[in-house]
């Protein structure tokens, strides 16, 4: 399995910090970003 690169986003007062890489997928923190569609884009295309 080819590995994807690694995918890096930084917490704020209203979005999770996440951390995607080959096997493993981290969301840690509070979810209520204004436009949850922007926000998690980079993550559905990963």
């Amino acid at each position: 399995m080819k590995g994807l690169k690694r995918y890096i986003a930084e917490p704020t007062r209203r979005t999770p910090r996440i951390v995607l890489e080959t096997g493993r997928i981290f969301i840690v923190g509070r979810s209520i970003p204004e436009n949850p569609g922007e926000f998690y884009r980079p993550v559905y295309e990963w």
